[in-house]
């Protein structure tokens, strides 16, 4: 009889453990996934053409914050992971743009 409680007290030990590992594991995975998203955009001048080296910046509500940024590729394609909580995003460029 000892022996069969023992071996019913173990594996609800290692039932409870396996349990408690799944629900942290869950629980972290459902944490980072509602914390941010990824964006992905395409940025156009005037005439509808590609923007290489615009700068794509989060927008911040707080100033000590540092925003999420990033630059558009030569096609003008950008990616940027963002808080969940960010209201908007900036595009600025500065250069020349010369008619083609």
């Amino acid at each position: 009889m000892k022996k069969e409680h023992l071996l019913n007290i173990r594996q609800l030990i290692c039932c409870t453990f396996l349990c408690a590992v799944f629900l942290f594991f869950a629980d972290t995975a459902c944490a980072q996934q509602n914390s941010n998203r990824i964006i992905q955009g395409l940025v156009l001048d005037e005439k509808n053409e590609p923007l290489p080296g615009a700068h794509v910046k989060q927008l911040t509500a707080n100033s000590q914050e540092s925003p999420a940024a990033t630059i558009t590729d030569i096609d003008g394609h950008f990616s940027l992971t963002l808080p969940t909580q960010t209201k908007g995003i900036e595009i600025s460029y500065v250069g020349s743009l010369v008619s083609r």
